[in-house]
């Protein structure tokens, strides 16, 4: 196999895994409200994998930069209780890979996602009939369970964003 032929293949696994973990992600903070820190640790030491194999330092280096902006935000937004530290350690792996190119889209699909649904959440919270007409299958039984006790899962916004948002960067690194 040609030194071509193994850097797709190699690509081809990472991507893969950046999805499983993205997928986990989503369904590990819908079940448990937590994400945990192999994920954003194991989307972390794909990035450098794909960085070695696509992008240059400069590149790298504004991928850092961004990334360490986000984690910034986040870590003040987690001490003011405003979000999770699962959800600042999956936003800043997010952010790492998302780079300064798709990085805005991906914290602007995350920020009206996750709007999206603490409105649906609030709206839920405060409508006895919306609780009433309400189907009553496990997962709306869990959607009402977030809302009674007042919590949003934001790790199904982020990973819905990075899955929408950076396929240019997984569809570019095939061709």
């Amino acid at each position: 196999m040609s030194n071509w032929g193994i850097s797709v293949a190699m690509l081809l696994c990472v991507q893969a895994a950046f999805v499983f973990c993205i997928c986990y992600a989503i369904v590990s903070d819908f079940t448990r409200l937590r994400i945990a820190n192999w994920i954003p640790a194991t989307l972390t030491a794909l990035f450098l994998v794909y960085a070695v194999i696509r992008l240059d330092v400069s590149t790298f280096g504004a991928h850092l930069m961004l990334a360490g902006m986000v984690f910034a935000f986040g870590f003040v937004s987690f001490v003011l209780g405003w979000v999770g530290g699962g959800d600042v350690k999956l936003m800043t792996a997010l952010t790492l890979w998302a780079g300064p190119s798709l990085g805005p889209d991906l914290l602007i699909l995350t920020t009206l996602g996750g709007g999206i649904m603490a409105f649906a959440l609030l709206l839920l919270r405060n409508s006895t009939q919306a609780r009433i007409l309400m189907p009553t299958a496990a997962p709306f039984r869990r959607i009402r369970s977030f809302a009674e006790r007042g919590v949003c899962p934001y790790g199904l916004a982020m990973g819905t964003a990075a899955l929408i948002s950076l396929q240019p960067m997984f569809l570019s690194a095939v061709y």
